[in-house]
């Protein structure tokens, strides 16, 4: 079983640009234990329109819920300090 869970969104602070938001997650993510990539994002109607997620939403939920129970996923990602570096960022 995963030993913790960090879901890098949240609510925005005052004055924070979608891409400052983007950034600090990005800056953060190596040291998670594992990267779940969700390209819909959670404000996306494949999020929230339906009873439940679908398309790249629902692949991501079912990854983190895998995750959570011990087991493993094929789209989840280890990252890197330097990932940042690589992208040019």
């Amino acid at each position: 079983m995963t030993d913790s869970v960090f879901l890098l969104s949240g609510p925005s602070r005052a004055g924070e640009s979608p891409l400052e938001r983007a950034r600090d997650a990005l800056r953060r993510a190596h040291a998670l234990d594992w990267v779940v990539p969700n390209h819909d994002g959670e404000d996306s109607l494949r999020s929230t329109a339906f009873d439940e997620p679908i398309g790249d939403a629902r692949r991501a939920t079912q990854a983190v819920a895998a995750l959570m129970e011990g087991d493993g996923t094929s789209i989840a990602e280890r990252w890197d300090a330097d990932v940042l570096a690589r992208w040019r960022v």
